[in-house]
């Protein structure tokens, strides 16, 4: 579970969406900061689109034997949604990019779900520092 949520929470803090905290309990969640200035539904649809499979594209790089489709039931959905059937073409696009982004960002996502496994919370000011540690 960390790995997905970090999943989730790296992509935001690179793509520029912002969030407020990433946790693990009581129940597992990205929030994203809705500032008045960034209101969710305003975000670019990409950059959501990227954001809701960040959690089962990192899952499925670091764990592929045991990633399972319908753990992300949710997040796919909320996708799908977003965009008409008709645009299955940037559909791939975005998943693209997201895997592309997961794969750039491994590392980062790996020690944000290290530490969320330690602290069982983080923000997005320790989101940002461990991104750009692990980015040297």
């Amino acid at each position: 579970m960390s790995i997905h949520e970090s999943g989730h929470a790296v992509l935001a803090v690179v793509q520029g969406l912002g969030i407020k905290y990433v946790r693990l309990k009581p129940k597992p969640e990205v929030s994203l900061n809705n500032r008045l200035d960034r209101i969710t539904n305003r975000y670019p649809s990409g950059e959501i689109f990227r954001f809701l499979l960040g959690g089962f594209l990192a899952e499925r790089r670091f764990y592929p034997k045991l990633c399972d489709c319908r753990n992300s039931a949710h997040d796919f959905k909320a996708a799908f949604l977003m965009l008409p059937e008709e645009e299955e073409e940037q559909w791939l696009r975005f998943r693209t990019e997201a895997d592309l982004l997961v794969a750039r960002y491994q590392l980062a996502i790996r020690t944000v779900a290290d530490e969320l496994l330690r602290r069982g919370r983080l923000n997005a000011l320790q989101i940002a520092k461990i991104i750009r540690k692990s980015s040297r």
